[in-house]
Order: structure tokens, then C-alpha cells, then sequence
């Protein structure tokens, strides 16, 4: 689709930005404490995200100051093929005795993958300078999500039948965070995500093969009249049935919020 082709130029056009912006800078510097020893400045700063760890995510970011009161910040967040974090809560929120969807079922069985790049610019307006204190960090994130799961489908002339969807939707998103990170010592830094609201276009598209869509041209076009009226608010979805599977689209908008980070990291 059209849509993927603009989200992976977006990307291109987003890191070639940020390493323009951040690899012409100065040389690390020192300053000088009332005893007249020099202590030293570290430009750079690598952080591992600690509370993305309780949802199976690996985030990293690396930070480096460009400026009195700036810096720039790239982050990696990756998420490898597992289940629903907290499934357990989720079942027990969500399922009802009365709903035709067996919601527990496609808990258990769905799995995901997931992988985002964000890059940010980070100004910090206290005295301190960077990278120290409260900071405003406008950012772009990349993401990139990778899903599998069953549904069980049923035809009005046939027999119930699972349906396994593999696909997955990406998005590229803008938003604004505010945070603050306090230096420990020379080389340690602690930095704490208050809240950054985002918002982007999303693209996806799901796909699931089988002999068993060999079903009358009116449950075909119910399943994807079904698939259609959805209510998933900002977005929208279209499907495709033929003999061989069905075919799922999704295009729309999406609203998300990067909050209650907290990452440690190491100055050098």
C-alpha cells in the first residue's frame, strides 16, 4: 500500500536528519569547581529503559548534548515474539459470558513482535544545562508491529472454522514529552519519563490462507461487511474474502502515550 512506502521514507528522512544534527558537535569539555579542579563533561550518554523490561521490552537510547541547554536523543525499542503481556488481566477484564468471541482463546494464542526507532531533540531550560534536570523533548516515532492470532469464524451453511491472521501495521507518529533525568555522580544518569502524548498515521494489512473460505458468495460478503463495521473508531477496515483466505486492510490514525519511563544510563 501506498501508505508503507511513505512511513519507510519518513524513516529514511528522520535518521538522516538526527545524524546531521548530532555528529558535527564539540569535543567533550570541563568545568571548573571552586577548588579550581576541573571535572569533566561527558557529551554522550547510553541508557537501558529498566521499566520496559516488565512488558518483554528491550529499550535503549543514546543521548548526546549538542548544546549549553540541547541535545539530541536516539531510541530503540524492540520487543521479540512473545504472547500478551499481562494476559492473565486482560482475560479476566475482557471476556464475557454473552460475547460470540471466545476473547480468552485468542489471548493465549496471539503473538507479537514489535520494533520502533524514535529520535528526539530535548531541550533543558534550568540552570544546569544539559544534561541535567527537567527537558521538553518534541519526537517522531517509527513502529512496526508484527501479529499473529486465531478467530474462530461462522458460516451460516458450514461448519465453525479457525481463522489464523498473520500481518502486522506500522505507523509514524509525532508528540511532545516532558521528563527529567538527574545526573549520580560523574558518570551515571537517571532519567524519568513523565509523559509524551503522540499522535500518527497507522497502516496494516492481515492475511490468513485456507481451503476452508470455499463458502457462498453471501457468507463472503457478510464477513467482509463484518469486517467493515467494526467500531474501531479512527480506524478503518476493509476485507477481501476469496476460495483460497481472506485479506484484511487497516488505515486510520492513532493516539498513544510514552509515559513512566525510567532508564539508567552511563556518561562517556
Amino acid at each position: 500500500m501506498k501508505k508503507n512506502h511513505l512511513l519507510k521514507t519518513g524513516l529514511m528522512a528522520l535518521v538522516i536528519v538526527f545524524f546531521s544534527t548530532a555528529l558535527p558537535v564539540r569535543a567533550g569539555y570541563g568545568f571548573s569547581q571552586g577548588d579550581g579542579q576541573v571535572v569533566p563533561f561527558y557529551d554522550n550518554t547510553l541508557k537501558v529503559n529498566l521499566s520496559s523490561l516488565l512488558l518483554y521490552n528491550f529499550s535503549v537510547q543514546y543521548e548526546r548534548v549538542i548544546g549549553p541547554s540541547g541535545s539530541v536523543t536516539l531510541g530503540v525499542n524492540y520487543r521479540p515474539d512473545v504472547g500478551v503481556p499481562f494476559g492473565s488481566f486482560f482475560k479476566r477484564l475482557l471476556e464475557d459470558e454473552e460475547s460470540e468471541l471466545d476473547i480468552g482463546r485468542m489471548i493465549d494464542e496471539a503473538s507479537m513482535s514489535f520494533l520502533s526507532v524514535t529520535p528526539e531533540f530535548r531541550f533543558y531550560p534550568g540552570s544546569k544545562g544539559a544534561p541535567n534536570g527537567l527537558y521538553l523533548a518534541p519526537f517522531v516515532r517509527y513502529a512496526k508491529w508484527d501479529m499473529v492470532n486465531v478467530f474462530e469464524f461462522t458460516p451460516e451453511d458450514t461448519d465453525p472454522f479457525d481463522v489464523k491472521f498473520d500481518g502486522g501495521l506500522s505507523y509514524l507518529a509525532g508528540g511532545i514529552m516532558i521528563g527529567f533525568q538527574w545526573q549520580i555522580g560523574q558518570r551515571t544518569t537517571f532519567d524519568w519519563w513523565l509523559a509524551g502524548p503522540y499522535i500518527g498515521a497507522v497502516d496494516g494489512s492481515f492475511f490468513a490462507r485456507g481451503d476452508q473460505f470455499t463458502m457462498s458468495e453471501q457468507d463472503k460478503r457478510e464477513f467482509e461487511q463484518e469486517v467493515r463495521d467494526m467500531d474501531l473508531i479512527i480506524l478503518d477496515l476493509d476485507a477481501k474474502v476469496r476460495d483460497d483466505g481472506v485479506d484484511v486492510f487497516m488505515d486510520g490514525y492513532i493516539l498513544g502515550l510514552r509515559s513512566m519511563g525510567f532508564t539508567i544510563g552511563f556518561r562517556f
